[in-house]
């Protein structure tokens, strides 16, 4: 999987669940430049890091790959180069569609 998807993955569920990247420091103990540098896709997470976040922001590992991989399939470039900063969540994808827990 490529870092730039793994990143906009965890910005867009962290934005769909209203979070700022403080406040998900507080969730996981990851620091927030950390945080930084994982959204934008200049770091790559190491699995223990993608458990804590996942857990954070209500979304198994199974759906966060498959998450993950759609957002790749709809990037522009297969190298992950090209891409702009306004990229936005499929259309398919609602915030409500982002967590494993059935609607209330």
């Amino acid at each position: 999987m490529r870092r730039k998807a793994y990143g906009r993955t965890i910005r867009l569920l962290r934005r769909s669940r209203r979070l700022t990247q403080e406040q998900l420091e507080e969730r996981t103990g990851i620091g927030r430049s950390q945080i930084y540098y994982l959204e934008s896709g200049k770091r790559l997470p190491r699995l223990e890091t993608l458990e804590k976040l996942c857990l954070a922001l209500d979304c198994s590992m199974a759906r966060f790959m498959m998450i993950a991989e759609q957002i790749a399939e709809r990037m522009s470039d297969p190298d992950d180069r090209v891409c702009g900063r306004n990229y936005n969540a499929p259309s398919s994808f609602s915030s409500s569609s982002l967590t494993d827990r059935p609607p209330r």
